[in-house]
């Protein structure tokens, strides 16, 4: 919902238009759109409701989906939907897949070989840094260790930059913010939160121009959804929370995993848009090398 809003916001402001004109958004419980609106972004659940309720799609020329590295199952099932729909009633309609690490090869195949498209940026260095052994500290002492050692080594773009801090899940993230706090960094730094249940307003100050560099703990929600502000430093736990099936109790579950190397290589990309960067990862090189490729996708 986040991203939906932000990304809106932002092709707005460059249109030097208000949100709600050419340009709106529409997720659960808030909306932005008129009938002069041509472009509108969506959270992947209201897109398939709109589906739903529009089966052909006939006010739709082209459905573009982000990030679609991610594997979400409404992704999965809204992509076999709009492309059973091209084969069929609405040939004309335009389906674009977009991610910055995507498997081009299987989807191309899927979409009736369709072409590829590679954007080529230049990429600021980044200075990746590997954990050189397993620890068995909790992981929020790790992370206060692992910023103090780059702290130590790169003080002055540490207080002049923000730095990204990559944990599993809410609860990872309270428990190093209090860390954090108890450690006094407190005082020269704005430790903050970033994570879905948040309130608005405590979404916004992540954003917001602060006098102190920030120190923001964020789940996967920063990898690649939206883009923060001043980032030149990531510290990655290689954690992700992904959706499961129990099949003791018949319910779907969250589980802490470690993160693959699509995502990671995402999450170090934040590090690196605004000059060189650095990334911390809490995890060796060899298991690095180990992990899958992609995701798996929420679908299977």
């Amino acid at each position: 919902r986040l991203a939906a809003k932000l990304a809106a916001l932002r092709v707005a402001e460059e249109m030097e238009e208000p949100v709600g004109k050419t340009v709106g958004y529409h997720f659960r419980s808030e909306s932005q759109s008129s009938p002069e609106t041509r472009l509108r972004f969506y959270t992947e659940g209201i897109l398939l409701r709109r589906m739903l309720s529009e089966p052909s799609l006939d006010s739709v020329a082209a459905v573009v989906l982000d990030e679609f590295h991610e594997r979400h199952f409404h992704a999965d099932m809204a992509l076999s939907l709009l492309r059973h729909l091209q084969k069929t009633k609405r040939p004309d309609l335009k389906i674009i897949l977009m991610s910055a690490t995507l498997d081009q090869d299987k989807i191309s195949r899927f979409l009736g070989d369709c072409p590829s498209f590679n954007l080529e940026i230049p990429a600021h260095p980044i200075e990746i840094i590997y954990q050189a052994s397993t620890s068995r500290e909790p992981l929020e002492k790790q992370v206060l260790q692992a910023f103090r050692d780059v702290l130590r080594k790169n003080s002055e773009l540490l207080r002049s930059h923000n730095t990204l801090i990559f944990l599993p899940g809410r609860r990872e993230i309270e428990r190093t913010r209090t860390c954090f706090l108890d450690a006094g960094l407190d005082h020269e730094f704005e430790v903050l939160p970033l994570y879905g249940d948040l309130s608005k307003d405590q979404q916004n100050m992540v954003f917001q121009i602060q006098k102190r560099p920030k120190i923001i703990l964020s789940t996967n929600l920063a990898e690649s959804s939206v883009t923060l502000p001043k980032i030149r430093c990531v510290i990655d736990s290689g954690l992700r929370k992904e959706a499961d099936f129990s099949p003791w109790s018949g319910l779907p579950v969250l589980r802490t995993k470690p993160a693959t190397k699509a995502s990671l290589i995402q999450r170090a990309g934040r590090s690196g848009r605004l000059g060189p960067g650095i990334c911390f990862r809490l995890f060796s090189k060899l298991d690095f090398e180990g992990r899958p490729a992609f995701d798996n996708p929420e679908i299977t």
